[in-house]
């Protein structure tokens, strides 16, 4: 058993692969949490991947995607009103997923918008989509539908979406920094502004705005709402545009970009919180020699890799011959391309 300390309110707790455990009582059998104080609730994440809260009691836990067993315990922010925040945790689940919703988890209220994949009802809606002739490239119109569908659920005053397979540690600046700025508050993974291209892998506002931006994009990817077409070319463009459309004219968007974005966005910077993992996907520059976990030999492939980047580190989901730390930094500096909203080169 190893327990990590990963940020004050954040314990983590490894078991070995095949570990089972029932009926553990937290407080005799892991004694060594006890020297944290103001340890409340421990979060663990059960074989059928839903989340179970108990005050220091275990029940019933097995193995975890057939690798380590994780728990979390929690030690609530005591900065932070977690009645007041939603996550809406969107895309479909992963190892890393069980990471993001524990740490969304110790600052509010949680809602998993998928889970393994679309139910039937799910598919069918997507596929009418595409029928009627709605901005469905890019995959414009399922991450729209994959917040949506569960929009209804949140009461609270925030609301904060959150990637299943991203996480970010130590979240108390970057709330505070929200529930004091009228702005829709975002990190810098692949911000850089121009036509209000924004991040979409985390961004919260109040829950009314945020509301209003998801029925704003929803309209203009139904095409009910009518934008200027160089917006509708990424999915980041129509999220910044759907935020600030309601408030300014067609023209004063195109003349006013640079007043517009320092009046209703903040960047905050991925190496501003204690830790993070970021993942996106890199290509090969030409063909390559690679192992994959597919083929028991090394096979020669010009071919698309997803690629994890922490604060200090990262890694690939396949054996590359290039050095990993030299493609981790490269794809860091290419995907974080600013810190702050100052920063953009208009």
């Amino acid at each position: 058993m190893n327990i990590i300390n990963l940020i004050p309110n954040i314990i983590k707790v490894t078991f070995k692969k095949d570990t089972y455990l029932n009926n553990l009582i937290v407080c005799s059998d892991l004694s060594d949490v006890e020297k944290y104080e103001n340890v409340k609730k421990i979060c663990y994440l059960t074989s059928d991947k839903n989340i179970s809260i108990n005050d220091f009691v275990i029940t019933n836990v097995e193995k975890v995607y057939n690798t380590n067993l994780i728990m979390i315990f929690l030690t609530k922010s005591d900065f932070i009103d977690q009645e007041d925040i939603t996550y809406i945790i969107a895309g479909y689940e992963s190892p890393i997923t069980n990471e993001s919703r524990v740490v969304c988890y110790s600052y509010g209220k949680i809602i998993q918008s998928t889970v393994d994949q679309h139910t039937d009802k799910d598919r069918e809606n997507l596929s009418n989509a595409q029928k009627k002739g709605y901005q469905v490239h890019r995959n414009m119109y399922n991450q729209m539908y994959n917040i949506d569908r569960v929009l209804n659920q949140v009461e609270t005053k925030y609301c904060i979406k959150n990637r299943s397979d991203e996480y970010f540690l130590d979240q108390d600046e970057y709330i505070e920094i929200m529930k004091n700025n009228n702005k829709l508050i975002t990190n810098n993974l692949f911000f850089h502004g121009h036509d209000y291209y924004i991040s979409d892998h985390l961004f919260g506002t109040n829950t009314i705005d945020f509301k209003k931006m998801i029925l704003n994009l929803k309209d203009i990817l139904e095409n009910k709402k009518k934008i200027d077409q160089r917006y509708l070319s990424h999915t980041e463009k129509i999220f910044g545009i759907s935020y600030i459309c309601d408030k300014y004219s067609n023209d004063q968007l195109i003349k006013n970009q640079k007043e517009i974005l320092n009046n209703n966005f903040y960047v905050y910077a991925c190496d501003r919180f204690h830790d993070y993992l970021v993942t996106t996907m890199n290509v090969f520059i030409g063909n390559k020699r690679i192992n994959t976990k597919y083929h028991k030999a090394p096979i020669i492939i010009n071919t698309k890799y997803r690629v994890y980047i922490k604060k200090k580190s990262g890694y690939t989901d396949i054996d590359l011959t290039d050095s990993n730390s030299d493609i981790i930094c490269d794809v860091r500096m290419r995907i974080m391309i600013i810190n702050k909203i100052e920063d953009i080169v208009y």
